[in-house]
């Protein structure tokens, strides 16, 4: 039930474009687009991507062995629109950047925190 649960918060079966609004998606789509208060920018929010390329160990037995902590760096895409005096769209840049480390659930449905597996419990 939890390695379920995880899944689909993260989404990671599905592409940026199909993801549902729900889990992960759902708190970005809530906090974004942000505007200024007056009305030159505007940060949109793009999607968001756990690279398991990028991770540092690639199963969480090599993070237990090296006392590390199993998860994967989680890069968002987000679009900043810069408005001109008359509300036209002045400019657009696209940036994707890594906002944290996201700990992943093993197979077991635990997490590997420095070396040791702890379990979440829900209250």
């Amino acid at each position: 039930m939890q390695l379920q649960s995880f899944k689909d918060f993260l989404q990671q079966d599905k592409k940026q474009t199909e993801r549902e609004t729900k889990g992960l998606q759902a708190s970005f789509e809530d906090v974004f687009p942000i505007e200024s208060a007056d009305g030159s920018l505007k940060l949109e929010f793009v999607g968001y991507n756990d690279d398991e390329n990028k991770r540092k160990y690639a199963t969480s037995i090599e993070a237990i062995n090296k006392d590390a902590t199993y998860s994967a760096p989680l890069e968002a895409t987000f679009k900043l629109y810069t408005y001109n005096k008359k509300g036209t769209i002045k400019d657009v840049q696209e940036e994707t950047i890594t906002l944290c480390d996201l700990p992943l659930m093993t197979d077991a449905g635990c997490f590997v925190f420095n070396g040791r597996e702890r379990v979440v419990v829900r209250q």
